[in-house]
């Protein structure tokens, strides 16, 4: 039940992520036409382009929010009963998150970085969704995690966020290499 939850819920919000997407990059994509078809303009119009894709793939500092309770599905097989309630307490606050949770192994994990967004979509009935990742880093794994954790104590932790928002409240679904995760946000 709660996979088949998860997963819908993942599907739905990647629909949402395409169309959502779609006029960003629909944008870029329109100037980078207009300047092939005019090779008369000097090469400042190429990077004037490749500052404009940057500055889209950099996105912007992530709202205000407070995040609470976590579940994750795991998207590879396990020998062990992971824990897929997490337990998280988070804060994103002008572009940066700090956050804990009980991981699959069910010790108490930490986590901090930066949080952007590529764009947010209004949607009808106050409703909007925002698409963006979060890059930092996690403590709190060991060699059942990866062997990379055998060497150091905090590991890389790169996540692309989808958020359904009504007003100031929402459901952030997340993907982080080998798990799907959806937790409560609200922004402030």
């Amino acid at each position: 039940m709660k996979s088949t939850l998860i997963i819908v819920c993942l599907i739905v919000n990647i629909i949402i992520l395409i169309a959502s997407c779609r006029s960003c990059f629909a944008n870029v994509a329109d100037k980078e036409n207009q300047h092939m078809q005019s090779p008369s303009q000097n090469t400042d119009a190429v990077s004037e382009i490749d500052k404009k894709v940057i500055t889209l793939l950099w996105g912007t500092p992530a709202p205000n929010a407070l995040y609470a309770g976590m579940v994750t599905y795991h998207l590879q097989p396990s020998e062990h009963d992971e824990r897929w309630n997490n337990n998280l307490m988070a804060v994103s606050y002008h572009g940066y998150f700090l956050g804990t949770l009980k991981n699959s192994f069910d010790d108490r994990a930490y986590a901090f970085g930066i949080e952007r967004l590529w764009g947010k979509q209004l949607l009808p009935h106050r409703f909007s969704n925002e698409v963006g990742y979060r890059i930092g880093l996690i403590s709190g794994y060991d060699e059942r995690m990866t062997p990379l954790a055998k060497y150091t104590p905090l590991l890389p932790f790169p996540q692309v966020i989808d958020t359904i928002m009504w007003k100031n409240v929402g459901l952030q679904l997340g993907w982080s290499v080998v798990t799907v995760s959806a937790m409560l946000t609200y922004h402030f």
